[in-house]
């Protein structure tokens, strides 16, 4: 049963990841009485992620656009704080330097 004074404001990553990790939403209803869940977040999710890049679509466009980053130290600085992108991501990161 949801705690009736616990409520959420979630973003697209947590929600995409429940959905992947375990085929839908409810256990959002068991654990939270109120998800909020903002207008950017859902127009967000419906378009598919077409029109929001993700941090790495950042950084790529980042360094193509002239600014320094390093990629090496980006993706040390990543895995340092608990953040390990796949080898497709990495590789997504290098190609577009």
């Amino acid at each position: 049963m949801p705690d009736p004074i616990k409520t959420v404001v979630i973003n697209t990553t947590p929600l995409i990841a429940l959905s992947v990790a375990i085929g839908s939403l409810d256990i959002l209803r068991v654990l939270y009485s109120r998800v909020i869940v903002t207008h950017e977040v859902q127009q967000e999710i419906l378009s598919g992620g077409r029109h929001a890049p993700g941090s790495i679509g950042i950084l790529a466009k980042a360094k193509q656009s002239g600014y320094p980053l390093d990629i090496e130290q980006v993706l040390i600085r990543l895995h340092n704080h608990g953040i390990w992108p796949g080898k497709d991501v990495k590789q997504f990161l290098h190609d577009n330097q």
